[in-house]
């Protein structure tokens, strides 16, 4: 009979480790790149090449320096002409505004020296009838005769010092325009002057001759 041989058994155990590999190459620190100059490039080019290297630098240059040429004059010639243009906008615009002024002018001007108006605008009145009488046959006539005429004017206002009665925004008591921004100035001047009393609204004032 054979008779096992008695084999001691052992366990197996693994273990895993972190290892790192590192590559040096022999005379790393000492290698040199060797890297041409552009003088030893162009040295080293063909004689074919460098006569066609020489034709491009001859044909591109010149035309890089007309067509810079032509950008600036033709910038300059751009910049000029929006230059007129805004100037003569500028100058029709002032034109424009300077002709409606003046509309408006003569029109307070023959307002202010009208003799109806100034008759009812300085009169003292004893009774009602009368105001009556100058309300429907002068101020309101004159006044909307004078709006239809000219379409930019909202309303024409007259603001009296004697006792003459509020009537719609046409006639109005002069002591309810004291908080007025134009009033200190128009009270003590006869000539006509120009307000902006809120943004897009202007307004002339005048004081009525007496």
């Amino acid at each position: 009979s054979v008779t096992p041989l008695a084999t001691p058994m052992f366990p197996i155990s693994f273990r895993v480790f972190e290892n790192i590999l590192e590559v040096v190459p022999r005379n790393s620190d000492k290698r040199k790149i060797n890297m041409k100059s552009p003088i030893q490039l162009l040295k080293d080019l063909t004689f074919r090449k460098k006569i066609l290297m020489c034709s491009l630098l001859v044909s591109i240059i010149p035309v890089t320096i007309l067509g810079a040429f032509c950008y600036q004059q033709t910038k300059d010639l751009l910049v000029a002409q929006e230059e007129a243009n805004l100037q003569t906008s500028l100058q029709q615009a002032a034109a424009s505004l300077d002709n409606q002024i003046q509309i408006y002018n003569n029109l307070s001007d023959y307002l202010a020296f009208d003799t109806d108006l100034n008759d009812a605008a300085n009169r003292v009145y004893s009774n009602y009838m009368e105001l009556y009488d100058v309300y429907t046959e002068t101020i309101s006539p004159l006044f909307l005769s004078m709006k239809n005429l000219h379409d930019g004017v909202e309303r024409i206002t007259l603001y009296s010092g004697t006792n003459m009665e509020k009537h719609g925004d046409m006639v109005i008591p002069l002591a309810e325009a004291r908080s007025e921004l134009w009033y200190d100035v128009s009270i003590h001047s006869s000539t006509i002057n120009w307000f902006s009393p809120t943004k897009g609204t202007i307004c002339s004032v005048r004081r009525m001759p007496d």
